[in-house]
């Protein structure tokens, strides 16, 4: 509500007047909520256990940031994709987290209306209030993007999940040890049985894929391209990319 006076310019009434009407921005609207918790992607060249510090290696726009304001935090991206909007990030290990809505402030947006004096940093401003109300992690869009809200954290952030590097690109959970599997069988020329073997770590694609005389890994791994349209695929692979690749290849 606007509260007049007899002080206050008609080009000010008008501009409040004008803020009031505007709806008011959810910045929470596009994130994912699990539990209550903001999920949170976090990027890293090394590898971390229990929770993500406030200190720490930035990417080139977030050391930039930091130079502006320089109290410790850790950076959080708050969309999956949010990296591809980022530079120089170091992304070997990936991290997931999650920070409870209610402790993340929309620095921004400034919803609780606190108030910055003249000739204060704005951040640090904004932080000394909200830290006093419980809040222990800001939320901005990184170069006012909208497709990429960033959170930072002023205190460590548990880890809820880990990932490493798979061998066929992306990621795979940080203590899972590779085992290929069989996903099928098939009789070769020599009419011999053959179990198609999946690659542990790589893509679900029938190039992915190995003949074995084993339901195992074995030292040698005979290509089975030969068979793709003769493999009998095993009931819970039938609907798998595999399958479905498999019938693309041998068209």
């Amino acid at each position: 509500m606007i509260i007049f006076n007899s002080y206050m310019k008609l080009t000010e009434v008008l501009t409040n007047l004008i803020d009031e009407a505007k709806p008011k921005k959810d910045i929470f609207g596009g994130l994912v909520i699990e539990n209550g918790g903001v999920k949170l992607w976090h990027y890293s060249d090394k590898k971390i256990t229990g929770a993500i510090s406030v200190s720490g290696k930035q990417g080139l726009q977030s050391r930039e940031e930091f130079k502006i304001w320089g109290r410790s935090r850790a950076f959080f991206y708050a969309a999956e994709d949010g990296i591809s909007f980022d530079r120089g990030v170091s992304n070997t290990y990936l991290y997931i987290c999650h920070i409870p809505v209610s402790k993340i402030y929309p620095v921004n947006e400034n919803p609780n209306d606190y108030k910055v004096p003249s000739g204060e940093h704005y951040w640090e401003s904004i932080y000394q209030q909200a830290i006093k109300d419980g809040y222990t992690a800001f939320i901005y869009n990184l170069g006012n993007d909208e497709k990429a809200p960033i959170v930072v954290s002023f205190v460590p952030v548990k880890i809820d999940e880990a990932y490493k590097p798979a061998p066929g690109g992306g990621y795979m959970p940080m203590d899972k040890k590779l085992a290929d599997f069989p996903i099928g069988e098939y009789i070769d020329n020599d009419g011999t049985k053959m179990y198609l073997m999946a690659q542990d770590g790589y893509p679900e694609n029938i190039g992915n894929t190995y003949g074995s005389e084993k339901p195992r890994k074995l030292p040698y791994q005979p290509s089975a391209s030969l068979y793709y349209d003769s493999v009998k695929f095993y009931d819970q692979f039938k609907d798998s990319e595999y399958a479905k690749s498999a019938k693309l290849y041998s068209a």
